[in-house]
């Protein structure tokens, strides 16, 4: 009986013990993540920002923003989520484009240009090909260098809207790009960006 009764005695002195860390545990957040790691986390993301999606103009007004949240991992993945909010929010100036040297069109060029029920001219492939050089090998929209089975071909002007596969009517795009220009849902389709993914390996686990 005394037995039991020291153990519950015990318990309720460890469990007031463990109080205080709870009250304080922002506290003790900030003494064991050091502001050093915290830079070096946001040195990199915007490296990898400007240097891979130089098209974006990515605001890090979130990061002072953010600098009353105590959790570091949570303040990284709000300063991420913005990130990617901009990212897929970002609105391009899509108009004609320019089209190819005379030397790098083909015989049945202009006659498969035109859309036949909806179907993808033979030559897609080489206009997908032509298309990425001329647009330098990179995503028109954010800038990501790409190669050529990681780029897709966006139509400026739908088929069905009286769109043409001529090449001012074509650009080329990342995939993340392509889903977003195509997107219903920016919501849901943020969640299966390569992007996403890339960048949230970037928060750090502390």
């Amino acid at each position: 009986m005394n037995l039991g009764f020291d153990f519950i005695i015990y318990s309720l002195i460890s469990l007031s013990a463990l109080v205080p860390l709870y009250v304080y545990r922002e506290k003790i957040f900030k003494f064991l993540y050091k502001s050093s790691d915290f830079e070096s986390f946001l040195t990199e993301l915007k490296k990898v920002l400007l240097a891979s999606y130089p098209f974006i103009p990515f605001d890090f007004m979130i990061v002072s923003k953010s600098k009353d949240e105590n959790n570091p991992k949570t303040r990284q993945v709000l300063i991420v989520e913005d990130m990617l909010s901009q990212f897929a929010e970002f609105e391009m100036l899509i108009t004609t484009q320019n089209t190819v040297e005379k030397d790098q069109i083909w015989q049945t060029y202009e006659n498969d240009s035109i859309p036949k029920k909806e179907k993808l001219p033979k030559d897609w492939l080489r206009r997908k090909d032509t298309t990425w050089k001329r647009d330098k090998c990179q995503c028109t929209r954010c800038g990501l260098k790409t190669s050529l089975n990681d780029s897709q071909l966006y139509l400026i002007k739908n088929i069905k809207n009286g769109g043409t596969y001529h090449f001012e009517n074509l650009l080329s795009v990342c995939n993340d790009c392509y889903r977003i220009l195509n997107s219903d849902n920016l919501g849901k389709t943020m969640k299966y960006l390569n992007i996403t993914e890339f960048l949230m390996s970037k928060v750090t686990s502390k």
